[in-house]
């Protein structure tokens, strides 16, 4: 059976999340007005259940886009934190399996942006699970 490939196409709804991207970047107004309609909580939900790599890649840029402010970085490490560190889980192991790392440096610069208010008893042992599995791969020339 042969597997579907990816369009390299956008579809409009990757046009809607990259325009949302560009507009937040420039108007704080706009992230305002997201955050308070509960945007975050939509993250949320699309971030742990994206529909594909480049939806997660995508929705992990509006997370980026819209956290500016401290007040919004703070208030998404609450409310999406625990959807970024489930995907970093199921993305750390997916490495392990042979795929590459552009989702998970994607994912992680995300989770960075909302320091210093990430929960440490989520990140502190993923931080360390993720130096476990790319130190493995690092070749003993190097290391």
């Amino acid at each position: 059976e042969k597997k579907e490939q990816p369009s390299e196409a956008l579809g409009s709804c990757e046009m809607a999340i990259l325009t949302l991207c560009a507009l937040c970047c420039s108007f704080a107004a706009l992230r305002g007005f997201l955050v308070s309609q509960c945007i975050f909580e939509l993250l949320a939900i699309t971030i742990r259940h994206a529909a594909s790599d480049r939806h997660l890649l995508l929705f992990s840029a509006l997370l980026v886009s819209l956290c500016r402010e401290p007040k919004h970085r703070q208030l998404a490490s609450q409310v999406v934190g625990q959807a970024l560190a489930e995907q970093l889980e199921n993305l750390l192991d997916n490495f392990r399996r042979g795929q590459d790392t552009t989702l998970i440096e994607a994912v992680s610069a995300a989770a960075a942006s909302l320091s210093p208010y990430l929960p440490p008893s989520t990140f502190g042992n993923l931080v360390l699970r993720s130096l476990n599995v790319f130190g493995s791969q690092v070749p003993a020339s190097i290391a």
